[in-house]
């Protein structure tokens, strides 16, 4: 697999236990593609990004077809968020914190 930003080059994780790079993300309409792209993989699917925010997140869309784990980063602080349809577990650590690109 060729390197790339996770940043701006989300990857699948699909059927099979295979990953793939995604084209760059370019807004709101990539979203409808990447679905178009993977449909055959249905709720198995998911998707790997990584996104930067300037200030707290006001919601969070849910995958409507199984868990979702977000990983929050900041501050030298790990937070795991995993969400199903009825429980919610955060698991904080202390960690140092360091960007790369896969």
């Amino acid at each position: 697999m060729a390197e790339h930003a996770l940043e701006r080059f989300p990857l699948h994780l699909g059927l099979g236990a295979r990953a793939s790079a995604e084209p760059e993300f370019t807004g709101m309409n990539w979203y409808s593609l990447y679905a178009e792209r993977h449909a055959a993989d249905g709720a198995e699917g998911r998707l790997v990004s990584i996104y930067t925010f300037g200030k707290s997140w006001t919601s969070w869309q849910m995958h409507s077809n199984g868990d979702e784990v977000v990983i929050c980063t900041a501050r030298g602080r790990v937070t795991v968020c995993k969400r199903t349809q009825t429980i919610e577990n955060r698991n904080r650590r202390n960690a140092r914190v360091r960007r790369s690109s896969l």
